[in-house]
């Protein structure tokens, strides 16, 4: 079972964004109805975004999915050396290197720069390469 309410200053992951924080908790009317929402600043862009309570469940600490998000990098880094990749799959692969490095960053307390580093090393026993960031 997904835990569906969180605290300000708690790290959620919100899906194809990343880390973000609980910067705050607030109400606001919608067609008469009140509605309840976390404000969430992301960890790379400083962008807000506002999810309802209603949409909590897609707030989660992380959980399997990051090996999904793993799989994707590794299938697409593959296809990379195999052919050029289209600029839908270069925003995929760009997508998840920077949520493995937020998660790999916010999870071991790094810079990300550091995190940046280990998955780079990662990569390369496996003799695979990060192309530079789109």
């Amino acid at each position: 079972m997904l835990r569906t309410t969180f605290q300000v200053g708690e790290k959620v992951v919100y899906p194809n964004h990343g880390v973000a924080t609980i910067e705050n908790i607030s109400s606001r009317a919608f067609a008469g109805q009140f509605e309840r929402f976390y404000l969430l600043r992301q960890t790379y862009n400083s962008l807000t975004v506002m999810v309802p309570f209603s949409h909590a469940e897609e707030l989660r600490m992380r959980d399997g999915s990051l090996l999904g998000v793993a799989e994707v990098l590794k299938s697409l880094l593959i296809l990379q050396a195999e052919k050029p990749l289209s600029f839908r799959e270069k925003k995929m692969l760009d997508r998840a290197r920077h949520m493995l490095i937020t998660e790999l960053s916010t999870s071991r307390g790094l810079k990300e720069d550091h995190a940046r580093t280990m998955l780079d090393q990662a990569l390369a026993k496996a003799q695979l390469h990060l192309p530079e960031p789109l």
